[in-house]
Order: structure tokens, then C-alpha cells, then sequence
């Protein structure tokens, strides 16, 4: 498990300070501005008032990740871990599978990680990525993070020995699938309208435009049944 602790926070970290373009890419690609503005937890969401992320504090970072459906903070990283740990020692891939068969913790582990991996759509979270302005920017981060979900979700499944993300959790695999055709409008609805918020300033924003992009981010959470 440190060994593969490793491997993850060195993706992780590599992903958001060690590249350059990401900072912009997540200020842009998120709807962060809408959650900060609404206020939620009992302190303000930085710790400074500064575009470092490291200033950020846990709740708008992960609510961020949810509202856009990338619920990047909750997987990304594992999938390296796992094919580290799989490629790098003799019988690799069989230890992972005993250690899922009969530890508990690591099971449910990979359990929380395919509820999130299922929750994930890379459709709406790419209708968010257009909100980049620059193409190089929004297409580099967008990779990164579609072929890490695709990785992830490949050597979950490898370890788990399941046909496909929630095999075993059917009732909530079903709960999904009905879910996300009611919570996909609100996504679109947020996009759409979260161009014309940052568009107007802070000076121009209509209390009605407010209140509509407040609807979104209620109703995309509660649809979601995750905030951060």
C-alpha cells in the first residue's frame, strides 16, 4: 500500500503543481468561481486571497471536480498506482487480486474509487473543458485526464476480475444510469449560463442570473448525491 501511495500522490501532484497549464485549465474548465461565490463551509474558501492552488481549500476544490463531472480528486492517480504495482513486480497483478479478495480495506477502497469512476462523464466534463479559452491549454489537460480515467478504470476492472464499473452494485449502477439524463440539462444550463456570469464582471451580474446558476449548483449536487 506504500508503495502504490507513492505512485499516486506522484501522478497526482505531478498533474496539478508539476504542470503549468492546469492551473489555468481548472480555474477555467470548473465552475470553482460559482462555488466560491456561494459561500459554502464555515471559512472562506482560500486561504489567501491568490491563485495558487495550494491556497485552495479541500471543500471548493472537491465540489469544483463534482459540479463539472470530472470527479477528478477522487480517482485520479489509482490507476497509475495499480499498473506501477501490476508491471513492476513478479505476480503483481495476482497480489492486487488477493489483497482485493481478502482485505477489506482495499476492497472497499476500490469500491469508492468506481462509484466515482462511474459517477465520471467525460462528456459533460469535455462541454466544461471548452470553457478554456486556449485550445492548446483545454486539449493538453483534457487528454491528461481522459486517458488517466481510461487507465483507471481498466486496471480497476483488472483487479477487481467485474465486466464493467458497479457489476456488483447493480441497484446503484441503475440509480445512475436513471439520474444522469435529469442532472445532464443543469450541466448545460450551468455551462451556457456560467459564460455570460464571468462575461458580465462582478459589477454587471444580475440577481436573476445569480439565482438561476445558485439552481444549477443544488440541483447538479443533489442529482449527484456528492457535493464535496
Amino acid at each position: 500500500m506504500q508503495a502504490m501511495a507513492s505512485h499516486s500522490v506522484k501522478a497526482y501532484q505531478e498533474l496539478v503543481y508539476g504542470t503549468p497549464e492546469f492551473r489555468e485549465a481548472f480555474w477555467q474548465a470548473t465552475p470553482i468561481d460559482l462555488v466560491e461565490h456561494a459561500r459554502l463551509g464555515s471559512r472562506p474558501s482560500r486561504r489567501t486571497q491568490s491563485a495558487d492552488l495550494r491556497q485552495l481549500r479541500a471543500i471548493p476544490w472537491v465540489f469544483a471536480w463534482t459540479q463539472s463531472r470530472h470527479f477528478l480528486s477522487a480517482w485520479y492517480g489509482l490507476g497509475q498506482a495499480l499498473k506501477c504495482f501490476a508491471a513492476g513486480r513478479a505476480g503483481g497483478l495476482e497480489r492486487l487480486r488477493e489483497m482485493h479478495e481478502a482485505w477489506p480495506v482495499f476492497r472497499q477502497l476500490l469500491e469508492n474509487a468506481e462509484v466515482s469512476l462511474a459517477k465520471t462523464d467525460l462528456q459533460i466534463a469535455r462541454a466544461y473543458a471548452e470553457l478554456v479559452e486556449s485550445a492548446s491549454v483545454r486539449d493538453h489537460i483534457f487528454g491528461l485526464i481522459e486517458s488517466a480515467h481510461a487507465q483507471t478504470v481498466e486496471m480497476v476492472l483488472r483487479v477487481t476480475g467485474e465486466p464493467h464499473l458497479l457489476a456488483k452494485q447493480p441497484v446503484l449502477a441503475e440509480s445512475i444510469r436513471l439520474r444522469n439524463p435529469y442532472v445532464d440539462p443543469l450541466n448545460h444550463l450551468q455551462i451556457r449560463f456560467l459564460r455570460d456570469w464571468r462575461a458580465a464582471g462582478e459589477q454587471r451580474r444580475s440577481e436573476e442570473l445569480r439565482r438561476l446558476l445558485a439552481l444549477t449548483v443544488h440541483g447538479i449536487a443533489f442529482g449527484m448525491k456528492s457535493t464535496g
